[in-house]
């Protein structure tokens, strides 16, 4: 893991120095590998912390969804929709339909 995440790190600077005569596209290269080298850190951080715990705050959302659901039911339909939008639509989104490394 230590030595993935090294490489990582490394690979922008991985490739040919850039010199005084070099054209300012190579550059832009340079720059856009640093880029997804920062992409691929926000992407394995989320994959690796951000979603297993989302997963847990989407079941937890769903136990505490049950008596927040009776509470709410004397509120009528539009406070039990808020409550299903609040406990578990929102981190079931945030799990499966938001893609990876954006937050």
């Amino acid at each position: 893991m230590l030595a993935a995440l090294i490489a990582v790190l490394l690979l922008p600077v991985q490739g040919q120095a850039v010199g005084p005569d070099d054209s300012d596209s190579q550059k832009t290269d340079y720059a856009e590998m640093g880029r997804r080298a920062g992409h691929g850190l926000a992407v394995g951080f989320d994959a690796v912390i951000v979603r297993p715990l989302t997963v847990c705050a989407t079941i937890i959302g769903a136990v505490l969804f049950v008596p927040v659901f009776v509470i709410s039911a004397a509120g009528g339909a539009e406070a039990r929709d808020e409550a299903f939008e609040l406990f578990i639509e929102y981190p079931a989104k945030a799990v499966y339909e938001r893609p990876l490394g954006e937050f």
